[in-house]
């Protein structure tokens, strides 16, 4: 939806200290906004929602697609630039984790990929213990937040103009990776191209401020402060011990200054999955053994705050095409030019079973799963992650299931050299499920401190092996007619990465975060170390609620925009008593 000509007043401190809202909402992100415009269409109700970061209304930056986000990711201005722990099996390098510093979150910043994940792994939610969290569910809350001729998120097709296409996917059906041309329906299993978060009327971003706040920014009950951050959460006394307590309000930073707004109702949590676990751990929700080091009180017992961590990954890989075949892509080094050949920087997506793309799948299952039952006969892994690998290696071992994606973009990425007019190609391999899990925990009791976020990269490692295994892939899948008369040569890795170990160094060395954290305040029960339940409610409290990517308690094979957008619609009529 195109942006009112007039832009929103937004509240100011004096409308929000001392007073008291219905619902407060901790981040007007992709999640928090989707929910504020659906919990304020209740006009008995009063929302407040409360986001870190500027507002970045109507900014040029954020609303031209032409950099794919590539200029708002890193910059300071827009992005939180986290970064994670040191990690210890990609030689100690740190990670840029951006996160979106702007009302409307990471969708303000991110690539603009639309999709949606496959059935079986929202199903799987379902499995672990959450009713009503399964994909016909998924399926009708993902079609509400996606816009027909009312608010909502405006996609666009893909339409990739670059020659290679076709050839591309006569090679992929080699493989038995099959053309879609429905993929948004829960399977897939194949290759197509998806959408962008773009209004293809004005070619300019659509994402949750533009679909859902400023078409009901003139609503009287809804109220957004931007640049405060939630410091903790207040609690009324607890009756008795073992009995669960109520939010009565949030403690708010602004400007330097320590306030308060009061909750008649609930307190959301819906900062992320990097800020949700800390604000839980700065208001006492969480392990005493993380708490207690730092003065904090526990007020619940969960030790599944800030656990449960999994991330996607990816890496590239690049090559320069023939100079009579190749003319229709983009060196990326103009982007007028890469805006010809294709609107929003990627051209075309593959997701496929690891049976599909590596002869040796069916060892490395096998080996896989033996060695993780040594360890859980060992009781190095606990019951709760047990039950989710199990759903794993039985997904894994379904050749119907998606594990690999592969995405092609049609020019270099900007950090490495190019020789002008040479056309380049970059395709890029995604882990989707990893074994490894990590952590984010809080490290101080300043609410502006980031935690320390540690995913532990290939402490599983399988998660190594299955990339090894897709650069292998896209190796023989450029070798493979009629796309192979399109390759000149692979520049990276480059003919002297050859071996496992060759790829595997560069792998470690060259990887990237794919920013679709999850897993850290997980849906489970609470005895499996769960942090909220199926209504999304934190254990322990009465009126504190999640809702964002960090309750998924096991990752989708999908690029995260829409399956956020989704739980938020679910969430609201949960809370509105209409699920």
């Amino acid at each position: 939806m195109s942006p009112p000509t007039t832009m929103p007043k937004l509240a100011s401190i004096v409308d929000v200290a001392d007073q008291s809202f219905d619902y407060i909402i901790c981040g007007g992100g992709t999640a928090g906004l989707t929910l504020a415009a659906r919990l304020s269409s209740q006009p008995s109700l009063s929302i407040l929602v409360l986001e870190a970061g500027p507002a970045h209304l109507s900014d040029p930056l954020i609303l031209d697609t032409q950099s794919n986000g590539s200029e708002l990711r890193g910059n300071p201005a827009y992005d939180w630039a986290f970064k994670t722990a040191p990690q210890k099996h990609c030689g100690g390098r740190e990670f840029l984790w951006s996160r979106g510093k702007t009302l409307g979150g990471t969708s303000a910043i991110n690539a603009l990929i639309y999709m949606r994940p496959p059935a079986e792994d929202v199903d799987a939610w379902e499995e672990l213990g959450n009713k009503g969290w399964n994909w016909t569910n998924h399926f009708k809350y993902a079609n509400r937040s996606e816009s027909h001729d009312a608010e909502g998120i405006v996609s666009g097709p893909y339409e990739s103009k670059m020659p290679l296409d076709g050839p591309m996917v006569e090679a992929f059906n080699k493989f038995g990776i099959r053309a879609l041309t429905h993929p948004f329906d829960g399977n897939i299993n194949g290759t197509w191209l998806t959408e962008g978060s773009q209004d293809p009327k004005t070619k300019k971003r659509s994402y949750a401020t533009t679909a859902f706040f400023l078409p009901n920014a003139h609503r009287p009950n809804l109220t957004v402060l931007t640049g405060v951050t939630a410091s903790k959460l207040i609690f009324a006394d607890q009756v008795s011990e073992g009995t669960a307590i109520t939010a009565a309000g949030v403690e708010i930073l602004y400007e330097g200054k320590s306030y308060y707004v009061e909750a008649a109702k609930e307190i959301i949590l819906s900062a992320g999955a990097l800020k949700s676990p800390q604000l839980l751990e700065l208001s006492g929700i969480g392990s005493p053994d993380i708490l207690g080091p730092l003065g904090i009180a526990c007020k619940v017992d969960l030790p599944g705050v800030g656990a449960n961590l999994q991330e996607h990954m990816f890496f590239g890989m690049f090559f320069e095409l023939d100079e009579n075949k190749g003319k229709n892509t983009a060196d990326g080094s103009n982007p007028k030019e890469v805006e010809t050949v294709f609107p929003m920087g990627f051209a075309r997506f593959a997701f496929a079973p690891l049976q599909r793309i590596s002869p040796a799948a069916g060892t490395l299952i096998v080996e896989l799963e033996k060695r993780l039952e040594a360890e859980q006969e060992d009781g190095k892994i606990s019951t709760s992650l047990w039950d989710q690998y199990q759903i794993q290696l039985r997904l894994l071992k379904d050749e119907n299931v998606t594990d690999a994606e592969i995405m092609i973009t049609p020019m270099a990425l900007p950090h490495y050299s190019r020789v002008p007019g040479k056309s380049y190609l970059t395709m890029l391999a995604g882990l989707n499920h990893p074994f490894s899990r990590g952590s984010i925990h809080i490290n101080s009791t300043d609410p502006e401190a980031p935690p320390s976020m540690d995913p532990r990269y290939f402490e599983e490692e399988f998660d190594l092996q299955f990339m090894v295994e897709q650069a292998k892939f896209i190796r023989k899948l450029s070798n493979t007619e009629p796309y192979k008369s399109f390759i000149d040569k692979e520049i990276i890795p480059g003919p002297d990465a050859r071996t496992d170990d060759d790829l595997k160094e560069y792998i470690k060395r060259g990887m990237s975060s794919t920013w679709h954290t999850a897993g850290t305040c997980s849906m489970l029960p609470r005895e499996k170390d769960g942090v909220v339940d199926a209504q999304l409610k934190v254990y322990g409290t009465t009126n504190v609620r999640i809702v964002d990517l960090s309750i998924i308690p096991l990752h989708v094979a999908s690029h995260t925009q829409s399956t956020a957008y989704a739980i938020a619609e679910q969430a609201a009529d949960i809370i509105l008593g209409l699920a």
